[in-house]
């Protein structure tokens, strides 16, 4: 006669049990694919455009770089920090403060 459990609302044999047991019963979550997918593409739009990358700012509004990537995957225009930056410093614009 085969053991088995006790307490097992269905008392089935240890021997099938353990290969019950054994079959994948973890269902990956489809949320957590997404967000694996959003930081990828969060991560080659700060590359591409010369953005500090921090995972953080994924989903936060008030990150500027989050601003810029969703706009950037809306198809309107993001501004390209390496242009930005790469200007020659006479180039840009200072304005003079006067004491007055």
């Amino acid at each position: 006669m085969p053991c088995t459990l006790r307490n097992s609302p269905t008392s089935y044999p240890i021997e099938n049990l353990i290969k019950i047991m054994a079959k994948t019963v973890f269902e990956p979550n489809p949320r957590v694919h997404q967000i694996f997918d959003d930081l990828d593409q969060y991560l080659e739009f700060c590359q591409a455009f010369g953005y500090m990358y921090d995972e953080s700012d994924l989903y936060n509004w008030k990150s500027y770089a989050y601003q810029q990537f969703t706009k950037n995957q809306q198809n309107k225009a993001a501004k390209d920090m390496w242009v930005i930056d790469g200007r020659k410093p006479e180039d840009r614009v200072f304005r003079k403060y006067t004491n007055a």
